[in-house]
C-alpha cells in the first residue's frame, strides 16, 4: 500500500467523508463499474463535471473499494453498494493505480518535467509492491506493468482524477498536448494490464483528442450523461433529506433557502441537482452564502464576458434578466485559449457550471451564480 498503488490515503480520505455530518451515500455508482471491469470496449469511462460537484471524493470511494491491502469493508457493508449482487466479489479485491494529475513538482516548466514526476512515482511503488519482479530501470512505464502482467498475471484499475489538468496550466502547448495524449495511449490504450480506466476532469477528451489516442473511452458529459448523472451533485431528495440532519443539529437551514441559492442545475431527466460543496458549507456553517464561486479565480466569469462577442454579452444580459436563452447543444466547444465565438464561449460556461443547460436552454442557474454575473456586468460597465 502506498500513495498511488492500493491508496491508504485516498481510504482515510473518504473515512473522514463517510465520517462527516452531511455524508450523502453514492456508493452504487459501483454496481455499474462493476459490470464494465475487464471488458473490451466497456472499461474506458471519463466523466466530466465542473469542480465541486464531487469528482475528488467519487475516486477516493471507487479507490477504497476496489484496492487490495485495505480493510474497508467497515465503511461499505453499511452503504447502499453492500446489497448489490457482486458486492463482495470486487470488494479490496483489485490493485488500484490511483493518479491526480493536478500534482506536479514545485518547479514546473514543461510537460517533459511534469510526466517525469508522475511515472517516478508511479515506477517507486510498482517496485516495492512487486519485489519479485525483474524490472529494468530503463524500461518505460507500459513495459514495467506489461513485465508485471506477464509474470504475476496481476492486473490493474486505473483512476486519473483532473485529467485535464494540464490544459489549464502555465506550461500548457500544443507539443505539450501531444506528448501528454500520447503517454495516456501508450498507459492505457489495449494493454492486457488494465482492467478498468476511470477519469474524471472539466474538459472533455474528444476536444482535445481528434485523432485515435483515446478514442477508446466513453465519455459522459454534464448536460447530456444518463447513466452517472444522479452520482455527482446532490439531487432535491438528497438535499431534503439533509436539512432534516441539520435540524436534528440544532441548524435553522431551511430547504427553501438553499433551494433560492444554489437550485438550477439539472439531469439528463430533468430532475434537479444541486452543488455539493455548497450545500454542505451552508448546513455545516448554518448560512447560506456564496460558496462555491469562491473556490475557483473570481475574475473566471469577469473574463468570460470582457472577451465575449456582442451576441453573448446580450445574452448574458437577457439571462440576468431571468430569461432562458435557447442554445442547442450539438457539439461542445471548449477551446480556452479561443473565446471569441457564441457557441465557445456558452459551451465553456455550461461546462464549467457558470451556466445551467436542459432542453436546449441554458440560463444563470441560481442566486450565488446570478451575484457573481451581476458583479462582472457592473465591473464591465454593460
Amino acid at each position: 500500500m502506498g500513495n498511488i498503488l492500493n491508496s491508504e490515503g485516498q481510504l482515510q480520505l473518504f473515512r473522514g467523508r463517510y465520517e462527516g455530518s452531511y455524508f450523502v451515500d453514492k456508493s452504487e455508482i459501483l454496481e455499474k463499474l462493476n459490470k464494465v471491469i475487464g471488458k473490451v470496449d466497456e472499461q474506458y469511462i471519463c466523466i466530466t463535471r465542473p469542480r465541486r460537484f464531487g469528482k475528488t471524493v467519487m475516486t477516493n470511494l471507487i479507490s477504497s473499494y476496489y484496492a487490495k491491502g485495505l480493510e474497508s469493508a467497515v465503511i461499505f457493508d453499511t452503504l447502499k453498494i453492500a446489497d448489490k449482487v457482486d458486492y463482495k466479489k470486487h470488494l479490496n479485491q483489485h490493485n488500484v493505480i490511483s493518479l491526480y494529475m493536478a500534482e506536479q513538482p514545485r518547479v514546473c516548466e514543461d510537460i517533459d518535467c511534469y510526466l517525469s514526476y508522475h511515472e517516478k512515482k508511479i515506477l517507486k511503488e510498482l517496485k516495492r509492491g512487486f519485489p519479485n519482479c525483474e524490472l529494468d530501470a530503463d524500461m518505460e512505464l507500459w513495459d514495467v506493468l506489461e513485465e508485471i502482467f506477464y509474470e504475476t498475471r496481476e492486473r490493474f484499475i486505473f483512476i486519473l482524477d483532473e485529467w485535464d489538468s494540464f490544459f489549464h496550466n502555465d506550461f500548457y502547448t500544443e507539443e505539450g498536448a501531444k506528448k501528454y495524449l500520447t503517454f495516456l495511449k501508450n498507459l492505457l490504450k489495449d494493454r492486457p494490464y488494465v482492467e478498468l480506466a476511470y477519469m474524471t476532469g472539466v474538459l472533455p477528451i474528444k476536444k482535445y483528442s481528434s485523432g485515435s489516442e483515446l478514442n477508446m473511452f466513453d465519455e459522459f458529459y454534464f448536460p447530456t450523461d444518463t447513466i452517472y448523472d444522479t452520482f455527482f451533485g446532490f439531487t432535491e431528495e438528497e438535499v431534503k433529506e439533509l436539512c432534516a440532519k441539520n435540524k436534528k443539529y440544532d441548524g435553522t437551514i431551511q430547504y427553501a433557502q438553499l433551494a433560492e441559492w444554489y437550485n438550477g442545475y439539472y439531469t439528463s431527466k430533468g430532475d434537479r441537482l444541486y452543488n455539493p460543496r455548497s450545500i454542505n458549507k451552508a448546513l455545516s456553517q448554518n448560512a447560506v452564502k456564496d460558496y462555491w464561486t469562491e473556490t475557483g479565480p473570481g475574475t473566471e466569469i469577469l473574463e468570460l464576458v470582457k472577451n465575449n462577442v456582442d451576441a453573448v454579452k446580450e445574452d448574458i444580459l437577457k439571462m440576468v434578466a431571468g430569461e432562458k436563452i435557447y442554445f442547442p447543444l450539438r457539439y461542445f466547444k471548449t477551446e480556452l485559449n479561443k473565446l471569441d465565438t457564441r457557441q465557445n464561449i456558452l459551451s465553456v460556461m455550461i461546462i464549467f457550471g457558470f451556466l445551467s443547460y436542459y432542453d436546449n436552454y441554458v440560463s444563470i442557474p441560481n442566486k450565488e451564480l446570478m451575484k457573481k454575473f451581476e458583479k462582472a456586468l457592473e465591473d464591465n460597465s454593460m
